[in-house]
Order: C-alpha cells, then sequence, then structure tokens
C-alpha cells in the first residue's frame, strides 16, 4: 500500500469530491433524528402525554418550566387555565402533521391529475389547466386561504380542503411537463402499441416513472403546509377549540408573552425546527435526485 493510500485509508485526506457530497451531511442526521423523535411523539400522543391535554388544574395554573422554577409534574409549565403545556403540545404537533399530510397529499392528487390531463387532451383543456395553473401563481395564497375560511367556515373538512389547494399548481405544471417527457419515450410508444387505453399508460406505466420527481416536491410542500396551517390557526381561522394545533397554540399564548412565555415559545420551537428538518431533507432528496439522473 503506498503512502498516500495509507493516509487516504487513514482519513487524512477525502476520497473524493463525488463521495464526499454522495454522503448525507450532519444536517441531514440532525434532521431526520428530529423528524423521527416527532412522528413518535405525534402518533404516541396518548401514550406520551403525562395529562389530558383539556384537563384544567386551577391550582396549578402559570406554573413555569422545569429550570425556571417548575417541577417535574409539568415540565413546560402550565398555561393560565392549569392544563398542561407538554401534553397541549404533543396533541398539537400531531394534529398539524395530519392537517399537513392531508392536505399535501390532496394538492399532490389533484394537481399530478390536471397535469396529465393537459398533457394528454392538448388544446383547449391544457390552455384551461394552465391558465388556472398561472392564475393561482400569481395571487397570494394566504390571501385566498383567509377569504376562503372567513365565507366558508372555519370547519376542519373546509380547513384540509383549502390546504389541499395549495401548491397543486406546482404538482399540475411538474405532472405535465414530465408527461410530456415521457410519452416521447419507447416504453410509452410500446404500451400504446399494444392498445393500452390512457388511464392505462399514464397510472400503470408513466406515473411510476416519475413519481421520485413528484415526491421529492411532495418533500419541498409540505413544510409550506405547515405554515399555512399554522399561519390560519395563529389568526383563530384555522383549528378551532377543543382541538389544537401548533399555530393555535402560538396564537393562544401571543398574550402572555410578557408574563408567561412558556405557553407560546415550545410551540413557535416545534414549528420552526420540524420546518427547517423537513426542508433539510427536502434539499438533501433533491440533491440526491439530481445526481441520478
Amino acid at each position: 500500500m503506498s503512502i498516500l493510500a495509507a493516509l487516504r485509508e487513514r482519513r487524512f485526506f477525502p476520497r473524493s469530491r463525488k463521495a464526499r457530497r454522495t454522503r448525507p451531511s450532519i444536517f441531514v442526521g440532525f434532521a431526520l433524528v428530529w423528524l423521527v423523535v416527532c412522528l413518535v411523539m405525534a402518533l404516541g400522543a396518548d401514550i406520551f402525554a403525562p395529562y389530558d391535554p383539556s384537563q384544567m388544574d386551577l391550582r396549578a395554573r402559570l406554573q413555569p418550566p422545569v429550570g425556571f422554577g417548575g417541577s417535574w409534574a409539568h415540565p413546560l409549565g402550565t398555561d393560565e387555565l392549569g392544563r398542561d403545556v407538554f401534553s397541549r403540545l404533543i396533541f398539537a404537533l400531531r394534529l398539524s402533521l395530519l392537517l399537513a399530510l392531508a392536505g399535501s397529499l390532496i394538492g399532490a392528487v389533484l394537481g399530478t391529475a390536471l397535469g396529465f390531463l393537459a398533457a394528454h387532451f392538448r388544446g383547449i383543456v391544457e390552455d384551461a389547466i394552465m391558465l388556472l395553473v398561472d392564475a393561482q401563481a400569481a395571487l397570494p395564497f394566504f390571501i385566498i386561504a383567509l377569504a376562503a375560511v372567513a365565507m366558508l367556515g372555519t370547519g376542519l373538512e373546509i380547513l384540509i380542503a383549502v390546504l389541499g389547494l395549495y401548491g397543486w399548481e406546482r404538482y399540475a405544471r411538474l405532472a405535465r411537463a414530465l408527461a410530456l417527457s415521457a410519452s416521447e419515450q419507447a416504453y410509452a410508444e410500446a404500451v400504446r402499441g399494444l392498445g393500452a387505453g390512457p388511464v392505462r399508460l399514464y397510472v400503470r406505466h408513466i406515473l411510476p416513472n416519475v413519481a421520485a420527481v413528484l415526491l421529492v416536491n411532495l418533500t419541498v410542500n409540505f413544510p409550506e403546509t405547515v405554515l399555512l396551517e399554522s399561519g390560519l390557526s395563529f389568526l383563530g381561522l384555522g383549528v378551532q377549540p377543543p382541538m389544537t394545533s401548533l399555530g393555535s397554540l402560538l396564537g393562544y399564548g401571543r398574550d402572555y408573552l410578557v408574563n408567561a412565555w412558556w405557553i407560546a415559545l415550545p410551540a413557535g420551537f416545534m414549528i420552526f425546527f420540524s420546518t427547517l428538518a423537513f426542508s433539510i431533507l427536502a434539499d438533501w432528496a433533491r440533491d440526491r435526485l439530481d445526481r441520478q439522473s
């Protein structure tokens, strides 16, 4: 073994620039660990929460967290009604993740279907769909969401529908471009030659070949959906009591920032680090896909 090879083996020098790029960074590792912990806590909220999130104890109201004069009975303190902040945070995290996941999946299915329709029919159908895409992209969606929730109400079904409309135009534009490119490939021509209909062509053959790109777009869209739900709930137009989400916790605690900052701060940190972790993983997945293509 040469001296240079020995030095490389002992990692005094990196093996190669390409090998260094393909290895996940420490930030990706931390993001993955954070998201796994959040998912485990959210899915097991009934197990990990020490109290019912709506259980009140006026004798323990406004207790500070551990390390700021509080006790381990309420590690993150209590609110003005004596409800345990840690328990409410876990249940709020679960609801926020479920709402964001439902909204992201609806937007992905709707946008992908419309993108495939535009690629298949072309002509006036394609022009109409792309006009809707351009119209939504030209308007701030938060204003559209505020108007929709204000007119239709603040029910959970309406909130999920509004979240589902967020970002569908990205999927439609992306799915249309991918479908047009895939339709010119040899396998698509072979499937058509065998007499397969358009539904079978797009669902059984084209979709599996472009699913990786659409999934990366889903990971990019998911944290933005979390922020949208948090913003609506912060303004009181999202999740309504007795249910609670991260945004509603943050909005609920803004009146106590001076005297009881621990009511709102944990929810704010959870929103920040969760969306940051999703964004880091989305960038990493997109880089991996670009290298493989």
